[in-house]
């Protein structure tokens, strides 16, 4: 797990802590009940949680519904060619419902063309972390979204 926040600390400014544990693609978990016990905990005290580079490795859907994260953060070869992928975009819808159900915030990695972005745009997907894309006073998916 890491401990930075996956919007850049600015969301949470004014609440309390600004960290989030994320739970990676890169570590194996043996016991995600037990890691579903010491998140909740760590949520109690105000910190965030996410579920990192869902789409990839070990990070699925049926690991959210054991740890009930703040975040999904999916990963970026969803996203990368999201417009001409049709199990992406299937795939993405599924994390788009499951915020509409749950209200967990989705993040979607590898936005770094305006075709990508478009195509989110129409998905109505919420956040996003932008590699190349210009800065946020220029990002028209920003403005739209803030």
């Amino acid at each position: 797990m890491s401990s930075h926040h996956p919007c850049g600390g600015r969301e949470n400014e004014s609440k309390g802590p600004r960290y989030c544990f994320e739970v990676v693609e890169s570590e194996f978990v043996e016991d995600y009940n037990h890691l579903a016990k010491i998140l909740e905990h760590y949520r109690s005290k105000g910190y965030q949680t996410a579920l990192d580079d869902v789409g990839s490795g070990f990070s699925t859907y049926s690991k959210y519904e054991i740890l009930k994260t703040d975040y999904i953060k999916i990963d970026r070869s969803v996203i990368e060619n999201i417009q001409d992928s049709k199990a992406n975009q299937v795939y993405l819808d599924h994390a788009i419902d499951l915020k509409k159900k749950t209200g967990v915030k989705v993040i979607a990695e590898g936005i770094e063309t305006l075709k990508n972005t478009n195509m989110l745009k129409t998905l109505v997907l919420i956040l996003c972390k932008a590699t190349t894309l210009p800065n946020p006073t220029t990002n028209p998916f920003y403005k739209e979204n803030r």
